[in-house]
């Protein structure tokens, strides 16, 4: 018999899916190949890193929720987990909210994309960037 918890977690599961399936799938493609990128760095981090990188690509999508199905996914497949810990966004969309913080589990099984080099001199264009570029 299935706990109502584990309905609710089916539940969840299914929406973040949904939604990810409103997403721009060149966006969503790029927005996977980002977060594989922040895994590469060996570091913590939330959903406002992946944006601040996928800011400077250009590509929008009509379902921004889509990034937690992304995270979602990832995270079941044991590339990346939470440690628990939250952290306030900086986006001002977002209104402060509590972000979780995740870590990646193998960061040097990712590849970078070949498009990088695009996302580097884009942000290197911009004065005001924080990215750190790894390579």
């Amino acid at each position: 018999m299935t706990s109502d918890i584990e309905k609710l977690e089916k539940r969840t599961d299914n929406i973040i899916t949904i939604t990810g399936n409103f997403a721009d799938p060149a966006w969503y493609s790029e927005a996977t190949a980002v977060v594989k990128i922040l895994c590469k760095r060996d570091r913590d981090f939330t959903t406002d890193d992946a944006w601040e990188l996928l800011d400077h690509t250009g590509l929008k999508t009509p379902e921004p929720r889509a990034l937690g199905a992304i995270i979602r996914k990832l995270s079941k497949d044991g590339s990346i987990l939470s440690t628990g810990q939250y952290k306030k966004s900086i986006r001002k969309e977002c209104h402060r909210r509590p972000l979780a913080v995740w870590r990646p589990v193998r960061p040097r099984l990712y590849a970078l994309p070949d498009d990088w080099d695009l996302i580097k001199a884009q942000a290197s264009e911009d004065d005001n960037s924080r990215i750190a570029v790894v390579d």
